[in-house]
């Protein structure tokens, strides 16, 4: 059995969760966790006592959920073993996101119905609220979370969101796709909302959520075309 003296990460910001490798450890144990982190021990599928920044040493009574947990199965001596997780509560910032597929819509004018596509990227601010519920929610018994991997679990509800509202704010509003830039920041606005409603569940806000392109159907004959009777349109008018 090899005794661990120091728990300490000091990896980089990209990681969000990350799990020390060795799980023994003695009352003579430093645990090491630095202004930005929170470090929690866990064991059988149970998050239990967690600490901020400092230089802690782990005496019996500085872990009373881990000591309650083991009570009559310690390791000898004074011998814990236990998974220990560092949380990382640095605001992660211009974390990018993408619409796939593109969203459907139906664009009407006074010739007709059209089916267009359009896509949506941007970029936004993430940040760790509550340790425990991303531990428990998306680490599973995974060895570390980054930034990357955190983000194929956001981006399906992003979709999600963006779909349904965008879908809804097409017909309720009645706006056009040639418009629809003019509302960049209250579409923003209203999906962030509604993204952290559901996500702050899992222990993680949006701190800022930024539209920053919308991919139009430039491709498309009949977008084109419409494109550029509205523009003479316009150009008429001034």
């Amino acid at each position: 059995m090899s005794i661990v003296s120091v728990i300490e990460y000091k990896g980089d910001n990209k990681t969000v969760v990350w799990k020390h490798p060795m799980v023994d450890f003695d009352s003579s144990t430093e645990l090491v966790v630095r202004e930005s982190q929170e470090a929690i021990f866990f064991l059988d599928g149970v998050a239990l006592d967690s600490f901020r920044a400092g230089r802690h040493v782990l005496e019996t009574g500085k872990l009373p959920l881990l000591s309650n947990k083991m009570f009559g199965k310690l390791l000898g001596g004074d011998v814990f073993r236990s998974e220990v997780y560092f949380i990382n509560l640095v605001e992660q910032m211009n974390v990018k996101w993408g619409i796939r597929p593109k969203i459907k819509f139906t664009e009407r004018t006074r010739g007709g119905d059209y089916q267009f596509e359009l896509g949506m990227m941007g970029a936004m601010s993430i940040k760790i609220v509550e340790p425990r519920k991303i531990l428990l929610n998306w680490v599973g018994g995974e060895n570390a979370l980054g930034q990357v991997k955190l983000m194929s679990y956001i981006n399906p509800l992003i979709n999600q969101h963006l779909r349904t509202y965008m879908s809804n704010y097409f017909d309720e509003q009645c706006i056009s796709i040639f418009d629809i830039e003019k509302k960049t920041d209250d579409i923003a606005k209203e999906v962030k909302k509604r993204l952290n409603e559901e996500i702050l569940l899992y222990g993680i806000e949006i701190s800022s959520f930024f539209i920053e392109r919308f991919l139009f159907p430039e491709e498309d004959e009949v977008y084109r075309k419409i494109k550029e009777i509205k523009g003479k349109k316009i150009t008429e008018t001034m």
